[in-house]
This record gives C-alpha cells, sequence and structure tokens, in this order.
C-alpha cells in the first residue's frame, strides 16, 4: 500500500449520516501525529490502495472509486450529534482490480479467510463470510461484512457500505471499536457511521503503521444501555420489527431485546416471522431466536428455509446462514430432533433444495451455494455441542479429507467444527501478532 499527503482534496460529501450522543476517554500508549499546515490546521492524506477481487466476483473500478468517495465524505464530514472531529481522508485506488481464486467465494471458516488475507492487494473482496472474524467463541458466529487485520490489510464483502470500508481501514491503522456512540466509524456493529474523534483522525491521516503496530486502544467511558428495546407506547411486535429492519456488521447484537421476557421475546419474533417480513429482517430473527434458545422455534425457521429456491440474493443468504446456525444453537433443547436431521442432511448435501441454490450478487455474477451451505450446516453441528453432531462430525472428517474435488475446504471445516464442538475453538491469525477483527 502507498501513503501519501495531499495539498488539496476535493471530493463530493455524498450519503452523510448523523445521529447518536456520548462523550468518551482514549487511553494509548503512542498516538500518531498527522502533518499540520502554517496555521495548525492538519493537513489532508491519501491511502492509496490496491483492490483485488475474487474470480467469482464482478465489482467494477467504477462501484469502488463512488465507495471510496462516498467513504472520505464521511470521513470529512463533522457529526453534529455526536462528538466528531474534521478528518480530511481519503482512500484512493491504485491500478487495476486484481482477481484471485485463493480460498473461496463464500468464506465459511478461518482457514478460507486466512488464505485470502494472504492475497496480494489491500481490500480483497468476496461476495459473503459467515462464522469468521470476530470474538474466538465458537458460538459467536454470524455473517460479517468486514474483517481487517491490524497493520495489514482487509477482507471484505461486495455489498458492504462505504462508512464499513472506512471502518475496517481505521483498524488497517491501528484502532479498536468503540462504542460510546451510534454513529461511530469505528462502532463494533453499527451501520451509517461518520463520526471520528481526535485520536482516530489523527490513525487516519498518518501513513499505516508497521506489522508490529497495535498501540492504539479506544476505551469509552460510556457504552450504550439497553441496546434495543421497547419504546413509550411500542408493542412488542412494533419493536421486534423496528429493531430488526436493520442491517450490523457482524449481525444483530446478541443482547439486543434481552430487557425483554425471553417468552414474550420469542412470540414477538415468530409473529414478525409470520407477516413474511423481508429477508434481511428474517436473518436478524433466526440469529435472535436461536441465541434466546427455545425449541419451539425450530419448526418456523425450518418451514421458511425450506421455501428458499433458485437464485438467492445476499440478505437471503445470509437468512439462510443465520438459520443454520439459529438451528445449531437450538438442537440441544429440541427433543424431535428434528434440527439435527435438518443440519446433518444439509452437510451432507442431501437437502435437494439446497444443492441447486446460487448466491446472486447485485452485480449479476453467481455463485453456486450449495458447498457453501453445507459447510455452514456442519458449523451449526459444531455449535450445538450435541453428542450425536460430535458423532457425526467424527464420522465425517475421515470423508471430508479424501473428498476434496468436490469441495477442498470441507475437511478444514469439519477439523474447525470438532473444536466448536468440544471447546476448544480459537480463533487463528492469518498473520502471527496481527489482530483481526471486523
Amino acid at each position: 500500500m502507498r501513503s501519501s499527503y495531499r495539498g488539496a482534496v476535493i471530493l463530493s460529501l455524498v450519503g452523510i449520516a448523523v445521529g447518536g450522543s456520548v462523550l468518551s476517554c482514549v487511553s494509548f500508549m503512542a498516538q500518531p501525529f498527522p502533518a499540520q499546515g502554517d496555521n495548525g490546521e492538519v493537513l489532508p492524506f491519501d491511502h492509496s490502495v490496491t483492490i483485488a477481487r475474487h474470480a467469482a466476483q464482478s465489482l467494477s473500478e467504477m462501484q469502488v472509486d463512488n465507495t471510496f468517495a462516498i467513504a472520505g465524505g464521511l470521513l470529512y464530514s463533522v457529526e453534529d450529534e455526536c462528538p466528531d472531529v474534521y478528518c480530511p481522508a481519503t482512500l484512493t485506488r491504485v491500478g487495476d482490480i486484481t482477481t484471485f481464486n485463493t480460498g473461496d467465494n463464500i468464506v465459511t471458516n478461518d482457514a478460507q479467510l486466512n488464505a485470502i488475507f494472504t492475497v496480494d492487494g489491500d481490500f480483497k473482496v468476496v461476495s459473503f463470510m459467515v462464522g469468521v472474524c470476530g470474538a474466538s467463541s465458537g458460538d459467536s458466529s454470524a455473517v460479517v461484512i468486514g474483517c481487517a487485520s491490524t497493520g495489514g490489510s482487509v477482507v471484505i464483502a461486495y455489498d458492504a457500505p462505504p462508512d464499513v470500508w472506512a471502518h475496517e481501514w481505521g483498524h488497517v491503522q491501528g484502532l479498536s471499536h468503540r462504542n460510546d456512540c451510534a454513529r461511530n466509524i469505528m462502532h463494533a456493529y453499527e451501520l451509517e457511521t461518520n463520526a471520528v474523534n481526535e485520536t482516530e483522525r489523527n490513525a487516519f491521516l498518518t501513513p499505516t503503521p508497521g506489522s508490529t503496530f497495535r498501540q492504539i486502544s479506544a476505551e469509552p467511558l460510556f457504552t450504550e444501555e439497553a441496546l434495543m428495546g421497547p419504546v413509550s407506547g411500542e408493542t412488542a411486535q412494533e419493536c421486534v420489527t423496528r429493531c430488526v429492519a436493520r442491517r450490523y456488521l457482524s449481525g444483530i447484537p446478541a443482547d439486543a431485546l434481552t430487557d425483554m421476557d425471553t417468552t414474550a421475546r420469542v412470540d414477538a419474533l415468530l409473529d414478525v416471522l409470520a407477516t413474511a417480513p423481508p429477508a434481511q429482517a428474517c436473518a436478524n430473527i433466526f440469529r435472535l431466536l436461536g441465541i434466546a434458545g427455545e425449541a419451539r422455534a425450530c419448526t418456523a425457521i425450518m418451514d421458511h428455509l425450506a421455501s428458499f429456491d433458485g437464485e438467492l440474493t445476499t440478505d437471503e443468504f445470509a437468512a439462510y446462514a443465520e438459520g443454520l446456525l439459529a438451528l445449531g444453537r437450538l438442537a440441544m433443547a429440541d427433543d424431535t430432533g428434528e434440527a439435527l436431521g435438518f443440519l446433518t442432511a444439509g452437510a451432507l448435501g442431501n437437502d435437494a433444495s439446497t444443492a441447486t441454490l446460487k448466491l446472486r450478487t447485485d452485480t449479476g455474477a453467481t455463485s453456486p451455494a450449495g458447498a457453501a451451505l453445507s459447510r455452514i450446516a456442519v458449523m451449526a453441528l459444531g455449535m450445538s455441542q450435541h453428542p450425536d453432531a460430535i458423532a457425526f462430525l467424527e464420522a465425517m472428517q475421515a470423508d471430508a479429507a479424501t473428498s476434496k474435488a468436490r469441495d477442498p475446504w470441507m475437511a478444514s471445516q469439519v477439523e474447525e467444527a470438532l473444536a466448536r464442538a468440544n471447546g476448544s475453538f480459537t480463533r487463528t491469525r492469518a498473520t502471527q501478532g496481527l489482530e483481526i477483527q471486523p
């Protein structure tokens, strides 16, 4: 990557988001310091970055350039309702977008993700990621739209919004998450963000740190309470409808709606699911149903998944993936064994409906989805920690190691699932010493 100061930068400030407030306190070992002009003002800084996309992706250079223009505008803007400072940082694509076949266009395990991190390029673009990056807990899996290696590079979903591209580059620059305001660009799960504090601005306005740079740590003085819950005069169903309608950086937070009674929460989630909401809302509903842990949700989830057919949008694929993960979370409580049966059939590719599914992106590209869905079903089996699931995975392990022609990544998926099942799963890192986070 190449970074340089610019005397002047002209950008269209497009798509600026507003909202949120709360002060924070930042501690750090050593803060980068941007160049200053004659009057003490910070000078604009441009990060010239390279882009690579998976061969199954068709993201264009114009789309990337437009995304970077909006991302720069968000950093330039000054948030009205959230503590924010002027940050004249930009991202500029250099060279043509290159392609790679490493890993997979649909990333489902750390082995794939780590392989993609080794590809040349500051941003590596894929169509979809699930169950990778983030916390090391085996039960933390979710759909993720961006992942960065501190001092390294970014793997990102093609349809991640501009603020996520800026957010992930912030991680490359050494920044941590900061959740004291919903509009912080470094927020751990919020989208539509644009606010930075002085420490973050300084990181964005200086050259990319070396591979050993891990010094900036943003520690909030206050954190958000009651992440999502009913507002005055709102019914439980209205609250659920509002909260699940949004997209999140790495799945709807696990503690969303937890101020509601569990039974009432599950009732409301199932009621909203019965209204046939958009696919993005379904993904969030499935995730929260799985986390709530009531097995009565299994039938509704399985019925909904069975309705998918043909080419899936990324939102539909996200819903399918989160549905499988929810069944994994619920399998231990499901006395009927139907959730486990659904997952084992999916893991073996015996579900005729999933075998023909494809992932369709807004760019027009399609990718066969059956193998990836089988890997996600395997992931869910590991998350279940069910004795029958462990036995199934152990039996599958030998076959997976000899069936690379069918899916070269299944063996590593089964190995990772068994680690989840026995509680020994920890995130591996693409490069020694570099932190990876969404």
